[in-house]
C-alpha cells in the first residue's frame, strides 16, 4: 500500500504528460509481479501490452496450424511428387539410365533412357530394340511422359511394347539448366527461344541417340512445342529426314493464332516483355513463382478437396475439365509443372499468336536487318518436309486449336500426312496426363508404326465442315459423295455422322468411327 500511495502521488503529478498514465500502469504491474511470493505466467502476462499478447497468441495459432498442416501433408504426401525422372522410372521397376547431351552452342541437356520393359527379356544384344524419342512441350520436361501409372504413361507403354525409349529435355527446363561455359544465373544463358531448340537441341539429341544405339533412324513423338521444334528443323534441314522414321504429334502446335484461354490472355503482355528483353536481356520465366508453385503443390495438392482444385487449375490452361486427369495424382503433375523456360521463348510464342504465322523471333526492324538481312523475320517453309507425319488432336484443346492444325496441314505436302486423328473429349494436357491417353493415343501410335507408313488420310483442307460427337474417335479423310463410309462404334458411340463437303479442288469429309 505504501508503494501504491507513493506511485499514485507521483502519477497525479504526471497526469499532464501524454504518456503519464501508461507509465503509471506499467509501474503498477511491475510492482505487482515483484510483490508476489511466487509469480506465475499470468503475472508476467499482465505486465505485457495487450497488442503484444495478441501477437504471441497469433504466432502460437499459426504454429499449431502449420504443425497440423505438415502432419496431414506428410501423411498424405504422394511419394512420386517431386521425384527426379530417374528415380520415378526405377520406382515402377523399370531400368533407367541418365545421359548428358552437349549441344553445338554449349548447353548440357540430360536425357533419360528406359532401355527395355519392366519384365521384358525377349530382346537380346543381337536384336536391338527400335528407338523412340519423346519430347515435351512448353514449360514441360521428360517427367511429363512418366507421371501417370505405368499402364497410362507413354514412356512405359512404349518400353513394354519393345521399344528403346529416350526421354528428351530442352534447354531451360529443370534438366537443361547447365552450360559448358555460361553461368545459368546470367541473362546470356536465357537468351534463347524454341527456334534455338530446333536448331541445336533436336539434332544434338537425335545424333546422340543414334550413336548410342547404332540405329540409322528413330521414331519421334512430340507434345505441343515438342512437335514445333522437330517440324522447324525438318523444314530447315531436308537431309535430317533420313534420321527420323516418323513424327507423331500429340496436341501438336505449329501456330497458335487461334488458341484461347488463360495462356492467350497472358500473351497480351508481349509488348512489355519485348521491351524488357530488348533493353535488359532475357531471364528465366517467373523463376520464383515456379519454385513457389512447385513447393506448394507438393504439399497442398495431396489434401482432400484441394487436389481437385489443383487439377482444375492445371486443366484450365489447356481446355475445359474433361475428367481425364487422375485427380489423386495432381500433386505429382503440379510439382513439376512448370518445369522452366526463358521469357524470350514465351514472348516468341506470343508473337506467333499475334501474327497467326510461324516466324523466327522478331527483334524489331533494325536488328532484324542485322540478324536476318530483312526487315521482318523469315518464316519456315514446311512444304520442304519429307518425313511422314501422324497428328492427333482434339477440338476441346484450347492451345493446339483445330483451325491452326488444319492451316498447317494445308501448307505441307499431302503425301507425307499419314494420320490425322481427332480425339474427342481431350484437352491439351490429357494427351500426356489423361487416364485414357494410353488406349486412345499411344497404342494407336504403336499400330501406326507397326503398319509401316500406311496412309490413313489423303488430304485435309482446313475449310472442311465436319461433325463428331464427344465420345467418338474421329479421323480426317478424303472421300467423294459416292464413297461408302464404314462406321464403327469403337468408343461406345451408338451412331457416327458423315458429312460430305464439296470444294473446288477436292471433296473432303470427317469419318467418325
Amino acid at each position: 500500500p505504501r508503494f501504491a500511495r507513493s506511485l499514485a502521488g507521483e502519477g497525479a503529478e504526471r497526469t499532464h504528460h501524454p504518456h503519464g498514465l501508461i507509465d503509471e500502469i506499467r509501474e503498477t504491474r511491475l510492482l505487482f509481479i515483484l510483490s508476489s511470493p511466487r509469480p506465475s505466467l499470468s503475472h508476467y502476462m499482465a505486465f505485457l501490452p495487450p497488442y503484444f499478447i495478441a501477437l504471441i497468441a497469433g504466432a502460437c495459432l499459426l504454429a499449431l496450424l502449420r504443425l497440423a498442416f505438415n502432419s496431414a501433408a506428410h501423411l498424405l504426401l504422394d511419394p512420386d511428387a517431386g521425384l527426379p525422372a530417374i528415380d520415378l522410372i526405377r520406382r515402377w521397376g523399370y531400368p533407367a539410365e541418365a545421359h548428358d547431351v552437349i549441344t553445338a552452342d554449349g548447353y548440357v541437356l540430360e536425357l533419360q533412357r528406359i532401355p527395355r520393359g519392366k519384365d521384358d527379356d525377349q530382346w537380346s544384344d543381337s536384336s536391338p530394340r527400335p528407338a523412340i524419342l519423346l519430347m515435351h512441350g512448353l514449360h514441360g520436361s521428360s517427367l511429363n511422359w512418366i507421371m501417370n501409372l505405368p499402364e497410362q504413361s507413354a514412356a512405359f507403354i512404349f518400353a513394354d511394347a519393345g521399344y528403346d525409349v529416350w526421354l528428351g529435355n530442352c534447354r531451360g527446363n529443370i534438366y537443361g539448366q547447365r552450360h559448358t561455359h555460361i553461368d545459368p544465373a546470367s541473362r546470356a544463358f536465357w537468351d534463347f527461344t524454341w527456334e534455338d531448340m530446333a536448331d541445336h537441341d533436336v539434332p544434338a539429341t537425335v545424333d546422340y541417340i543414334l550413336n548410342a544405339t547404332g540405329h540409322s533412324s528413330l521414331h519421334y513423338v512430340g507434345h505441343s512445342q515438342g512437335f514445333a521444334i522437330i517440324t522447324a528443323h525438318l523444314a530447315s534441314h531436308e537431309r535430317f529426314a533420313e534420321k527420323i522414321s516418323g513424327v507423331f504429334g500429340v496436341a501438336p502446335v505449329w501456330t497458335n493464332g487461334y488458341s484461347w484461354g488463360p495462356a492467350v490472355v497472358l500473351s497480351y503482355k508481349r509488348p512489355y516483355y519485348e521491351f524488357i528483353i530488348k533493353h535488359f536481356g532475357s531471364t528465366q520465366y517467373h523463376a520464383k513463382t515456379t519454385t513457389f508453385l512447385s513447393t506448394m503443390a507438393k504439399y497442398a495438392c495431396v489434401l482432400p478437396g484441394v487436389n481437385y482444385g489443383c487439377g482444375i487449375l492445371l486443366e484450365a490452361f489447356g481446355g475445359m475439365p474433361t475428367l481425364q486427369i487422375n485427380y489423386t495424382r495432381t500433386a505429382v503433375y503440379m510439382a513439376s509443372i512448370p518445369a522452366g523456360s526463358s521469357t524470350k521463348n514465351c514472348v516468341h510464342w506470343a508473337q506467333i499468336c499475334h501474327r497467326k504465322k510461324n516466324l523466327r523471333y522478331d527483334y524489331g526492324e533494325a536488328k532484324n536487318v542485322e540478324k536476318y538481312g530483312q526487315l521482318s523475320p523469315p518464316s519456315f517453309d514446311v512444304s520442304r518436309i519429307r518425313t511422314p507425319l501422324h497428328l492427333f488432336w482434339s477440338r476441346e484443346d484450347w492451345l493446339a486449336d483445330d483451325t491452326d492444325i488444319r492451316l498447317f496441314l494445308d501448307q505441307v505436302d499431302p503425301a507425307i500426312i499419314k494420320s490425322a486423328e481427332i480425339i474427342p473429349g481431350f484437352n491439351h494436357f490429357d494427351f500426356i496426363f489423361g487416364k485414357d491417353a494410353g488406349d486412345r493415343v499411344y497404342r494407336h501410335i504403336l499400330n501406326r508404326i507397326a503398319e509401316g507408313g500406311t496412309n490413313h488420310v489423303d488430304y485435309v483442307p482446313h475449310r472442311a465442315v465436319d461433325y463428331c460427337t464427344r465420345d467418338e474417335h474421329c479421323t480426317v479423310g478424303y472421300s467423294t459423295p459416292e464413297d461408302t463410309v464404314a462406321v464403327s462404334s469403337e468408343y461406345g458411340s451408338e451412331r457416327a455422322r458423315f458429312e460430305a463437303s464439296i470444294f473446288t479442288l477436292t471433296n473432303s469429309s470427317l469419318l467418325c468411327y
